[in-house]
């Protein structure tokens, strides 16, 4: 366990694994014990971080108890969809993530149609809150585990997407998930055909696609915080 340079800790705890929170057919077996050292303090709900990767989540939830639940998850609609669900059946109250260029806009949409509150925190201020007591080296990465503690020692104010571009944003998302299983659908066309001239059709269409793709993220993330 590290030593953690802050004067305002009043003990050291030692985490434990309890029973993951949620289980959902899609989910990623794994789980893995929070080595954090906390203060004591109250928390009337418990406090999730969310570390969003490209086609998983990692998650962790801190409890009154100062227990932490780690547990990695895939990122589909229906897990997500499942995942609000129990979250909400949990009382949680807060969820931070870090702001990730855009991906995190589906977990946003999905956690607030659920009524929780979702703070989208920049990265860096996590970085510098982990490394103010000294737990996180400049090329260390950001975890779920640290992003539930930075909740719980900021209580950082929700982040509502703007109720104008709620739909909007949903057309987006679902949009960018279209434009994805088109390309997936289009690589496995590329090793089934033995034609160039039909191969090339397929790369061309492929590459107009990953356009599309990264074009219909950035307005994801430009539309939901103006």
């Amino acid at each position: 366990m590290k030593n953690v340079r802050d004067s305002d800790l009043l003990g050291l705890f030692s985490l434990t694994l309890y029973q993951v929170f949620m289980k959902v057919e899609s989910s990623i077996d794994h789980c893995s014990v929070c080595d954090f050292n906390l203060r004591q303090s109250q928390l009337g709900h418990p406090i999730v971080g969310i570390d969003i990767a490209k086609h998983s989540l990692d998650i962790a939830m801190l409890d009154a108890e100062q227990k932490c639940a780690s547990s990695l998850l895939a990122s589909d609609e229906e897990a997500l969809k499942r995942l609000a669900q129990r979250l909400k059946a949990k009382e949680v109250r807060l969820v931070v993530l870090e702001a990730t260029g855009g991906l995190e806009v589906g977990v946003m949409l999905a956690l607030e149609a659920e009524g929780l509150g979702v703070a989208r925190i920049n990265p860096q201020r996590v970085r510098e809150f982990a490394k103010s007591l000294g737990w996180l080296a400049k090329t260390d990465r950001i975890d779920a585990r640290l992003l539930a503690l930075y909740g719980e020692r900021m209580r950082p104010a929700p982040t509502p997407l703007t109720s104008e571009n709620h739909r909007r944003l949903k057309e987006l998302v679902a949009r960018r998930k279209q434009l994805v299983d088109a390309r997936a659908k289009e690589k496995t066309r590329s090793h089934q055909c033995s034609d160039d001239l039909v191969r090339t059709s397929i790369f061309d269409l492929i590459a107009h696609l990953d356009a599309q793709i990264i074009t219909v993220r950035r307005k994801c993330f430009v539309g939901a915080f103006v």
